[in-house]
């Protein structure tokens, strides 16, 4: 297997961990159906995600997932009537009813689903202590970043006209100091009238304090409104991605993930942050362009034509510039994938002796990287020295077009060394510098931030339009499961083979039966187990669950009535509760009970702080073979109804294997383990043989182990277990 090989597996694991070891979903059922999905589809309006919600029985819990809504359970708050927090769906304490709560002009409301329009909230009201917050998803099929900024924005203004109101304000103030010092300069001044210029010193003092709180609450409300597309985009991109199938991940290596999954958080903060900017930016820039032509049009033209040329002329430069956006991405994911692979497979490096060999292949990644920051530094460099150049020069055209118009205009020459032609003059300089120096500054902005969107967008693109799983769409089927399990004449080619590595393959495991699965390494073992999972769409066949096709279920609600322990189990940093428990809430008891099954609480009650002992990333600080118990231990949490193994005990010497083998062969589920162990085989009430696409054998092990020729009589691990569990990793 090639290191690429080895680093999709290991990301396959760990996307996996996540999708498997979700927390239980809390709720009570649904007791109105109707009621609730009315509740539901005000609500998704009121998130603008209008829908049709396909009603159904069960949890709340159960319909959200049913109808592909993204929540998270949150404790209601206390003081629910107050202040501004997201959408929310509360139960009634008396009667279990859903209502949404939601603020809207300053009050709360509540929609019960009886009434065609919402009502403000009854403080004496009381509520069930969880609710649930739902999340808007994001338009599909998704094919820019300007519908991305559609999406961003809702429909719901409110908060961008407020923002742009406050910002008018603020300039209109900002307009009105310029204004004033012209009336000083030019008419009180030379008349001396002291009472008028007290009188107009206070009104600036005035303007000012005003000008002060309009800013303050301007910067409120793009603070808001940044809060607002940030919470509205964040929220549908991570979901987006958790629901996203794993082929999609696998195509790319760690490193690359990373980074894209970087740049959908960096389109976020530029659609929220940069455009915001721009857009402010535009709208000062204009009021001085308003003020400008009120003072002297012609003039106010002549600068206008100025600095729209030299906008352009910049904007085509940042244009230039921007192009190594690209590159520069795809140079940095490149970088930190070496970086990333010389890290991980530090161990193999130093064995090998490999050093110099890497180190050349990182040093010739960090040099094109280098060479593309430099360019990139010298066109910025190169801007900025042109930005200095064309502000004066901007003064030099604009003095010339005002003497110009001095010379040509007899009425205008009459003024010249009055006061009133002194102020024009100041108040018109001070408005041409701000105007040219934002309007430049939006351009360079915009462009940069338009550029930069692109290239973003062209790198997590793939992300972001991926189709979601077929089971995790609107109206997929949740089921309480009983354990069995059907596969008729699965087919599955795994991508760029030439040839299917599963074929035609049978297999029926009954409820509550103890079924493994063996065979020669490559045989298609995991991909079955993958397969099972809904982790893998197979090309052919079909899998029914309880009678009911894979393709039919919700996968979420499927998958958290399942206890999973994949190959080489990752395990999250944390105490030992935490990694058992998995974000899911069971009393520590519960934790005992599942590290008594997994043959490991005698180790933890050995360790000096037992639950709250600290595991390091990865495991560290524990053997190969406890990090597998706990990896059981995890999965046998909550007692689910099918457990599934895959090679989950390959670590474990002969003993603790036994004592893990006795505990799965009382368990009241269905079990499913990838074993090559005599102790797992033996407890099995059925064992299937893959090879060669198929199954070539299967039934009990007295059975398999009487059969002239068969695999477990050619398969030496099956012969003598003592050996392989002196070998075992975890005595390594």
């Amino acid at each position: 297997m090639t290191s690429t090989q080895h680093r999709q597996h290991a990301l396959l694991r760990g996307m996996a961990a996540l999708l498997l070891q979700r927390p239980q979903p809390a709720g009570s059922d649904v007791g109105h159906t109707d009621q609730a999905c009315r509740v539901l589809e005000y609500a998704m309006a009121r998130l603008a995600d209008p829908r049709r919600i396909t009603p159904g029985g069960g949890s709340i819990a159960e319909l959200l997932e049913r109808n592909a809504i993204s929540y998270r359970d949150v404790r209601t708050p206390n003081d629910l009537g107050n202040g501004t927090r997201s959408l929310l769906i509360v139960i009634s304490q008396a009667d279990g009813r859903l209502l949404a709560v939601h603020r809207q002009g300053g009050r709360t409301l509540i929609f019960d689903g009886h009434s065609d329009r919402p009502r403000p909230l009854d403080p004496q009201a009381q509520f069930q202590p969880i609710a649930y917050e739902l999340y808007a998803a994001l338009p599909w099929p998704l094919r820019s970043w300007t519908q991305l900024l559609g999406f961003a924005l809702g429909r719901d203004l409110t908060p961008l006209l407020t923002l742009l109101v406050s910002a008018l304000v603020v300039a209109l103030f900002t307009l009105s100091i310029p204004l004033l010092t012209t009336v000083v300069v030019g008419t009180v001044l030379p008349r001396g009238a002291h009472q008028l210029l007290a009188e107009t010193a206070l009104m600036v003092l005035l303007i000012i304090v005003c000008s002060v709180i309009a800013q303050g609450f301007c910067s409120l409300a793009n603070l808001r409104l940044e809060s607002l597309l940030n919470l509205r985009l964040e929220a549908a991109l991570w979901s987006h991605l958790m629901r996203l199938p794993l082929h999609t991940f696998e195509s790319v290596g760690t490193a690359d993930l990373i980074a894209r999954v970087g740049a959908i958080s960096q389109m976020r903060q530029l659609l929220s942050q940069g455009l915001l900017a721009t857009g402010l930016g535009l709208l000062f820039s204009l009021t001085n362009l308003v003020l400008m032509l009120m003072l002297q049009a012609q003039l106010a033209l002549v600068a206008a034509a100025f600095s729209a040329v030299s906008a352009v002329v910049m904007g085509v430069l940042v244009g230039r510039s921007s192009r190594l956006e690209a590159p520069l991405l795809q140079s940095r994911s490149r970088a930190g994938e070496l970086a990333l692979q010389a890290v991980t497979g530090l161990p193999q490096i130093r064995v090998s002796g490999s050093e110099p060999f890497v180190f050349a292949r990182w040093a010739c990644a960090v040099q094109a990287l280098a060479s593309l920051q430099r360019r990139s530094e010298s066109l910025n460099q190169g801007l900025e020295t042109l930005a200095r150049v064309l502000t004066p020069l901007g003064q030099v055209v604009v003095f010339s077009a005002m003497l110009n118009l001095l010379h040509r205009s007899a009425a205008t020459q009459a003024l010249v060394g009055s006061s009133q032609l002194v102020a024009t003059v100041v108040a018109f300089e001070a408005a041409y510098l701000a105007f040219n120096s934002q309007l430049a500054a939006v351009v360079i902005q915009a462009a940069a931030s338009v550029a930069r969107l692109k290239a973003l967008w062209q790198g997590c693109r793939e992300l972001i339009v991926a189709a979601p799983e077929a089971s995790r769409q609107r109206g997929a089927r949740c089921l309480e499961l009983k354990g069995h399990f059907s596969v008729q004449n699965l087919q599955v080619r795994l991508p760029g083979a030439a040839e299917p590595l599963l074929v035609n393959l049978n297999l029926t495991i009954a409820a509550g039966s103890y079924t493994a699965i063996t065979g020669p390494s490559g045989c298609g073992k995991t991909t079955l187990l993958r397969c099972l999972l809904g982790l893998l769409e197979p090309d052919a066949g079909v899998i029914s669950i309880d009678g009911i096709d894979l393709r039919e279920l919700a996968l979420a609600p499927y998958r958290r009535q399942l206890g999973v322990v994949l190959q080489n189990a990752p395990l999250p940093s944390g105490s030992i509760a935490e990694v058992v428990r998995a974000g899911r809430s069971y009393s520590r008891d519960a934790i005992w009970t599942a590290l008594d099954q997994a043959a490991i609480a005698s180790d933890v009650e050995r360790m000096p702080m037992q639950l709250e002992t600290l595991i390091g990333e990865g495991g560290h600080g524990i053997s190969g073979g406890q990090r597998q118990r706990l990896a059981l231990a995890r999965a046998l949490l909550g007692q689910p109804r099918v457990l599934l193994l895959d090679e989950a005990t390959s670590a474990l010497d002969a003993p603790t294997q036994e004592a893990v083998s006795q505990t799965l062969a009382r368990l009241p589920m269905t079990r499913i383990a990838i074993a090559h162990r005599i102790a797992t085989l033996q407890s099995a009430d059925q064992i299937v043989v893959i090879e060669h696409g198929t199954i070539s054998e299967r039934g009990n092990f007295s059975r398999l182990m009487q059969q002239a020729g068969g695999y477990l009589q050619r398969n030496p691990a099956a012969q003598a277990p003592q050996a392989r569990g002196k070998d075992s990793a975890a005595e390594r």
